[in-house]
């Protein structure tokens, strides 16, 4: 799930306690917080499964494999995998 946070100050001191030396990483930009949240909301509708719908940014899997059209999240390989070997004919 992605964390929102009152101030810039919150979400830095949040990046740094999951990964440690980020700060020094941060860059001044000219986004705006409007800007910033249409470009978020773009990138996490392009990145979702095509087949569950789910999204990396809401931790809901951890790879995703990305075809010229459809989009295909490790959950539904596995999910796919065992529907397919249970229903192998004998």
């Amino acid at each position: 799930m992605v964390e929102e946070h009152a101030t810039r100050e919150e979400s830095r001191a949040n990046a740094e306690k999951h990964y440690k030396g980020i700060n020094r990483k941060w860059i001044k930009t000219d986004y705006k917080k409007k800007n910033a949240k249409k470009l978020f909301n773009k990138e996490k509708e392009e990145m979702k499964c095509s087949f569950c719908g789910n999204s990396h940014y809401d931790h809901e899997f951890t790879s995703l494999i990305c075809g010229k059209e459809e989009k295909i999240c490790d959950k539904c390989v596995k999910r796919f995998s065992e529907e397919l070997s249970s229903n192998e004919i004998s």
